[in-house]
C-alpha cells in the first residue's frame, strides 16, 4: 500500500503524472493529426475513384450498385450520384437518400467540392468527392462520389483503438518504470534512514554505502562524515571522562588523607604544617587543572568570540617572560627572549598571552637549565616564533601526539597546555609544529599570519 507521505509515492506520483500528461497529449495529437491524415487519403481515393468511374461511364458499362473505394487494405462501400448542369440528381446508387429531382446544396454546384467536404444529408453526413462527365455523356454533369461518414469514423475509431491498447501497454510500462526507479532513487534514503536509527542507538559505526556521484552520495558521504565525527566526539569524551576522573583522583585521594590525619590527630606540629601545605598544593593542582578543562572547552565552542585587534606580539611576549621570570629562577632556568623587533598581528591579546603563558611554562618545566625565545618572518609576511629549551627533548613516538588534549608525554603536566596552544593558533589562523632540535632539546614553533592590510576584510 502506497504512503502518501513518503518521498518514493512522491517521486512516483510525481512520474506518474508527468508521464500520463505527457501519453495524453501524446494521444490527442495523434487522433488529430491520424485523424486529419486518413480524412485526406479517403478524400484523394474517393476523387480517384470518381474520375475512374466517370471515365467507365462514358464506355457504356453499367454502374455499380455500390462502389468500392479502396484504403489502404481496407475496401470501404460508398455511393455515386450523377446530376447534370443546374445539380438536379439523375439517378444513383442511393435513391433513398438522394432521390432523383432534388437539387444538390449550393456550395457543391459552384464547381468541384474541396477534399474533404461534408454533406449532411437526414441522419448521416457524407463525405463528397466529384468528378466532371465527359462532355458527350451529360454535358455539365457531374459525378460525385458519396461515403457515409460513419464508415470512415468506424475505420478510424478501430485504428485508434489499436493505438490506444499500444499506449496503455506503453503507459502500463512507464508506471511499472517509474515506480522502479523512484525505489531505486530512495533506496540510499531508506539506507540513510536505519543508519541514522543504528547513530541513535549509539552505534556510530554505522556507514552508508556510495555508489554514485549524484545529491543523494553527497548527503551519504556528509553522513558518514558526521558518523566518524560523533564515533570521535564519543571516543574524545570517553578520554576526557578517564582523564578527569585520573587527574582528579590522585589530588583528591591525597587531601583527604592528609585532612583525615589532621582531624584525627595522626599529624600535628609540623607534620600537620607539612600535611596543610601538601593540601593547598594539591588543591592549586586541581583548580589550575579544572581552569585549563574549561578554558579549552570555551575555545573550542563555535560560540566563543575572539576580540581580534593590532597588538605587537613583542609586547606580549615580553610581559610574558617578565611574567614567568620568577618561575623560571625557582627552577634555575635562564629565560632569554631574543626577539627585538615589533610583531604587528592583529590577534586577540588576552588570549595570545594565554598561548605565550602556555608555551614558555612548558619549556621551562622541561628545560635542563635555558629557554631561548626567537622570531623569525615569513615569506607570506607573517611570523614564526619560537620556544626552545635544552632539555631531553620529545619522545620520537609522541611528536604527533603532543598536541591531543589530554595526551600526557614523559615529565606531562595535565595534557591541556599544548591543546590550548594549537587551539589558539588555529583560531588565528596560523599553525603550531612541535620538533627535537638538531642541537639538541625541544622546540615548539607557532606560526602566525600577517596583519591584514587597512584596505582588506578580515
Amino acid at each position: 500500500m502506497l504512503k502518501l507521505r513518503s518521498i518514493t509515492t512522491k517521486i512516483f506520483l510525481g512520474y506518474a503524472a508527468a508521464v500520463i500528461c505527457s501519453t495524453g497529449v501524446m494521444g490527442f495529437l495523434f487522433h488529430t493529426l491520424t485523424r486529419h491524415y486518413m480524412e485526406a487519403r479517403v478524400a484523394r481515393a474517393m476523387i480517384r475513384q470518381a474520375q475512374t468511374l466517370a471515365r467507365e461511364m462514358s464506355r457504356e458499362h453499367a454502374p455499380p450498385a455500390r462502389v468500392p473505394i479502396p484504403f489502404g487494405d481496407q475496401v470501404l462501400e460508398g455511393d455515386f450520384v450523377v446530376t447534370d448542369r443546374e445539380g438536379t440528381v439523375l439517378y444513383g446508387s442511393a435513391p433513398a437518400a438522394f432521390p432523383p429531382g432534388i437539387r444538390l446544396p449550393h456550395v457543391l454546384r459552384e464547381g468541384m467540392p474541396p477534399p474533404p467536404a461534408v454533406l449532411p444529408r437526414g441522419h448521416r453526413d457524407y463525405i463528397v468527392a466529384a468528378a466532371p462527365l465527359p462532355p458527350g455523356e451529360q454535358p455539365g454533369g457531374t459525378m460525385y462520389l458519396l461515403l457515409r461518414r460513419g464508415a470512415f469514423e468506424a475505420l478510424s475509431g478501430r485504428l485508434f483503438g489499436i493505438f490506444l491498447q499500444s499506449l496503455g501497454a506503453g503507459l502500463a510500462v512507464s508506471l511499472i518504470g517509474a515506480w522502479l526507479v523512484a525505489r531505486h532513487l530512495t533506496r540510499p534514503l531508506h539506507a540513510l534512514k536505519e543508519k541514522a536509527r543504528a547513530i541513535a542507538r549509539r552505534e556510530f559505526d554505522a556507514r552508508v554505502e556510495v555508489g554514485s556521484q549524484d545529491e543523494l552520495a553527497d548527503l551519504a558521504r556528509t553522513f558518514n562524515e558526521m558518523a566518524a565525527a560523533l564515533k570521535e566526539h564519543e571516543a574524545a569524551t570517553k578520554r576526557l571522562l578517564q582523564h578527569t576522573s585520573h587527574e582528579l583522583r590522585t589530588p583528591l585521594t591525597s587531601i583527604q588523607g592528609y585532612a583525615e590525619g589532621i582531624k584525627d590527630g595522626v599529624f600535628s606540629g609540623e607534620e600537620a604544617e607539612h600535611a596543610a601545605e601538601i593540601i593547598a598544593r594539591e588543591t592549586g593542582r586541581l583548580c589550575r587543572f579544572v581552569d585549563e578543562l574549561l578554558y579549552l572547552a570555551r575555545l573550542e565552542s563555535p560560540h566563543e568570540t575572539y576580540a581580534l585587534e593590532p597588538v605587537d606580539a613583542r609586547e606580549i611576549l615580553a610581559a610574558a617572560v617578565e611574567g614567568l621570570g620568577g618561575y623560571a629562577t625557582e627552577r634555575g632556568v635562564a629565560l632569554v627572549n631574543e626577539v627585538r623587533e615589533e610583531i604587528p598581528l592583529r590577534a586577540d591579546a588576552a588570549k595570545l598571552r594565554r598561548l605565550f603563558d602556555n608555551l614558555l611554562g612548558n619549556a621551562i618545566r622541561h628545560a635542563a637549565g635555558r629557554v631561548v625565545v626567537s622570531a623569525r618572518r615569513q615569506e607570506t609576511g607573517g611570523v614564526t616564533i619560537a620556544f626552545r629549551d635544552d632539555g631531553p627533548g620529545f619522545d620520537l613516538q609522541d611528536l604527533g601526539r603532543v598536541f591531543e588534549p589530554y595526551f600526557t608525554g614523559r615529565r606531562g603536566n595535565t595534557g591541556l597546555g599544548l591543546a590550548i596552544v594549537r587551539t589558539i593558533a588555529e583560531r588565528h589562523g596560523g599553525s603550531v609544529r612541535a620538533a627535537n632540535h638538531p642541537d639538541g632539546g625541544a622546540v615548539v614553533e607557532v606560526t602566525l599570519p600577517p596583519t591584514p592590510s587597512p584596505g582588506s576584510r578580515g
